[in-house]
């Protein structure tokens, strides 16, 4: 199960491969269209490109987009992730983690004055596990009640990326009538041991029609696990205040 990864401009992805990234998508969703996912594809700023080690087949995707963003006269600026899937006998692998902590800590470096956000709409559990495992605080969370702030922050890019769609009540973008949803052999339906599992499921129940968590956490070093910011310094030879 060796993953190498790329972390790559969409401009930079040819015809082929582009096609392969939606074949990946259609296989895990359902109601994707080519158009709809071409035109997501070029409004973001970044792509993580998964291949298999040995057969150099693209097993896995991850969208990413930075932007500036004002709230209350005040700019922060906000890494979005958009589409994300893996295939399944790949669940196992760090590449998608590693690749995403590259690509956080340069934009972390980069931009060493900036308030910084990490937005994460998750349609799946899977993709909602990613926070507690890397981040120390991330909201919502049953555990901890989502500062004031924070919820100002998620509700002006809710309205923002999804006028139309987004529910302020239970801080979730409502899918639409034929909107893309996670086919139901993917679905994580049943309470288990795991924590988070169990916070998506309550917090998102309409994830099975296409429902997505509007999700959030602070991008500062600070605010990652000391797990994981070990292995971003093995991995990157990185220096970390």
């Amino acid at each position: 199960m060796n993953l190498k990864y790329q972390i790559v401009k969409p401009q930079a992805i040819n015809d082929q491969l582009r096609q392969e990234m939606f074949q990946l998508m259609d296989f895990h969703y359902a109601n994707t269209f080519p158009d709809d996912f071409t035109r997501d594809l070029y409004n973001k700023s970044d792509v993580i490109l998964l291949f298999d080690s040995k057969s150099d087949e693209l097993v896995g995707f991850s969208t990413q987009h930075i932007f500036p963003f004002k709230i209350s006269g005040e700019e922060i600026l906000v890494l979005f992730s958009g589409d994300t899937i893996i295939r399944k006998e790949y669940w196992g692998s760090l590449q998608l983690s590693i690749a995403f902590g590259e690509l956080m800590i340069n934009a972390i470096n980069d931009n060493p004055d900036k308030e910084f956000y990490w937005m994460l709409n998750p349609k799946g559990a899977r993709t909602f596990k990613f926070l507690p495992v890397y981040f120390i605080e991330y909201y919502p969370n049953h555990e901890i009640p989502t500062p004031e702030r924070i919820k100002r922050i998620i509700d002006a890019l809710g309205y923002h990326l999804y006028p139309e769609r987004y529910d302020s009540k239970y801080g979730v973008i409502r899918a639409l009538p034929k909107g893309q949803y996670l086919r139901k052999k993917f679905h994580q339906s049943k309470i288990t041991r795991n924590k988070a599992i169990n916070n998506f499921l309550s917090l998102n129940p309409g994830y099975i029609n296409g429902d997505e968590l509007v999700c959030l956490t602070r991008l500062s070093y600070d605010n990652i696990r000391p797990f994981i910011k070990k292995v971003l310094i093995r991995a990157f030879q990185i220096k970390t205040y």
